[in-house]
């Protein structure tokens, strides 16, 4: 309970703080609450640092996988990045060994920059071009 506390309000001080933020995901039959996506900045101690860049992530129920949502939702976001942000590069971290969503970011456009640890697990970098 205590981590779902912290990142939603986290989630919901982003938007006035940074001007972007993250959205939850929900299925439109059922209204049921399948994911979140969307944009932060997490200050993350990792190299390269991200500065004022965007974080991007993605975190989607196991039953919603491979039915399309996540990509829907991740294009949603950068639209609307694309829309109400100035030209910005925005990272993605992602497990190496988590193919589906290095597949995502690929097909979103992101880069793979590197490989590091961050709190003891590896992770891969990820790094999409400032558009415009």
């Amino acid at each position: 309970m205590e981590d779902v506390w912290r990142r939603m309000a986290a989630g919901v001080g982003s938007w006035p703080l940074l001007g972007f933020g993250r959205w939850a995901v929900t299925l439109k039959e059922t209204n049921q609450l399948v994911g979140d996506v969307g944009l932060f900045n997490a200050w993350r101690a990792i190299e390269p640092q991200f500065g004022e860049d965007p974080e991007m992530g993605w975190v989607f129920a196991p039953e919603v996988q491979g039915r399309g949502i996540a990509s829907e939702a991740t294009i949603a976001v950068l639209d609307w990045a694309e829309a109400n942000l100035g030209p910005t590069a925005i990272w993605a971290i992602a497990h190496p060994e988590n193919a589906a969503s290095l597949a995502l970011g690929s097909k979103l456009g992101f880069k793979a920059m590197g490989e590091t640890l961050y709190h003891g697990d590896p992770t891969v970098i990820l790094k999409r071009p400032a558009w415009g």
